[in-house]
């Protein structure tokens, strides 16, 4: 599989499960180590989603892969030992949201998970500071008004590194987002990303970033021809056409790696988003209750189901469950103030719909 030594990635043809299932755990602690937790469950999930025969056959294999923060390199030298403890101390303020601390005692750390990890709390902390600022104002303008303060100082940093070469596929990440603060008109954002995913394959939020740079199918597919064919950018190629409304060609990509990702949750949605944006309501429905049925917990992407629930006829049941179990599992989530509030659409109380509409959009302005 793919790895930051410039490995190429085994082919989607070629590929089998047990060498999905070992690139896949390397990246949940890869992802996992640097505070990428989105990246980290999406990898998780896809992992969780592979066949049970693919993980049986895993009992007597051997599996090469190393969850220690150290590498041969790192343990030439004791600093590299006192660099580890720091990590270790740093990750635990981040994990708890003190990302000022976390900075702070990663400032003079030289490994790339370290810098990494030092720069996303610089970033994480200008962004919470910067939604405290706007936390009282509401509208289409309101971005231009609070900025984050971090960026620039962090700018000038991951420029010198970049200069001097020493950047790995996590930091040309973090370049990216940092760049696309700075400068949302920067033409190379979309090559950032894609160089990105490139240098490390499995950071599923680098992906995400690679796609919101495509606005259509004629960019689609001069990023297709430069990435290796593999289950990532599979995936990625999937998740494109469903935003570009692309449906039979979703529908056609799906059905050519379902075989191997029989109960992936991903895929699973996607299919449901498809059917969705094809107003074939009944059969998105039903895929949505199975992933119900199966992950009764889940809320990413249930937003669309209760749409639908709300435009088909006979649903108020329904959608008054989906409703009151989304306020159980997590009622500040986006998702669940979309849900309740189609819940009040549907009984015309349209004030409180209104008001948890807007209260969505405070939590994600994506909404």
């Amino acid at each position: 599989m793919y790895n930051e030594a410039g490995t190429s990635p085994t082919s989607f043809e070629s590929l089998t499960l047990e060498e999905v299932g070992l690139a896949l755990r390397k990246a949940v602690t890869e992802c996992s180590e640097r505070g990428l937790y989105f990246a980290a469950k999406w990898a998780a999930e896809t992992l969780d989603g592979l066949p049970a025969s693919s993980k049986e056959s895993l009992e007597s294999v051997k599996m090469d892969i190393s969850y220690s923060f150290f590498t041969q390199k790192d343990l030439s030298t004791n600093i590299d030992y006192i660099e580890n403890d720091k990590y270790l101390l740093g990750k635990s303020y981040f994990d708890v949201k003190e990302f000022d601390r976390a900075a702070f005692v990663l400032e003079r750390c030289k490994s790339s998970k370290c810098r990494f990890l030092k720069g996303y709390s610089k970033y994480l902390a200008g962004e919470k500071r910067k939604e405290e600022e706007s936390q009282d104002i509401m509208g289409p303008l309101d971005d231009s008004k609070s900025l984050n303060k971090e960026i620039q100082c962090l700018w000038e940093e991951m420029e010198t590194w970049r200069d001097e070469g020493e950047m790995d596929g996590f930091l040309i990440y973090l370049y990216g987002l940092i760049l696309k603060q700075k400068n949302p008109q920067a033409k190379n954002i979309k090559d950032i990303f894609l160089e990105s995913v490139l240098k490390y394959h499995y950071n599923w939020s680098a992906w995400l970033e690679l796609a919101n740079c495509i606005t259509n199918k004629d960019m689609m597919e001069d990023i297709l021809v430069l990435l290796p064919d593999t289950f990532m950018s599979r995936f990625f190629r999937i998740y494109l056409s469903v935003e570009l409304l692309d449906s039979s060609k979703c529908l056609e990509l799906i059905g050519e790696v379902q075989h191997k990702f029989v109960e992936n949750k991903f895929l699973q949605t996607q299919t449901a988003i498809t059917y969705y944006n094809n107003r074939d309501y009944l059969t998105a429905e039903s895929i949505f209750e199975n992933i119900i049925k199966s992950d009764p917990y889940r809320l990413d992407d249930i937003d669309l189901y209760s749409n639908i629930l709300y435009m088909l006829e006979g649903k108020c049941a329904k959608l008054s469950f989906l409703a009151h179990m989304s306020c159980h599992t997590d009622k500040f989530r986006s998702e669940t103030m979309c849900i309740v509030g189609n819940y009040y659409s549907s009984k015309s109380e349209h004030e409180k719909a209104i008001s948890y509409f807007r209260r969505a959009l405070q939590v994600n302005r994506n909404v």
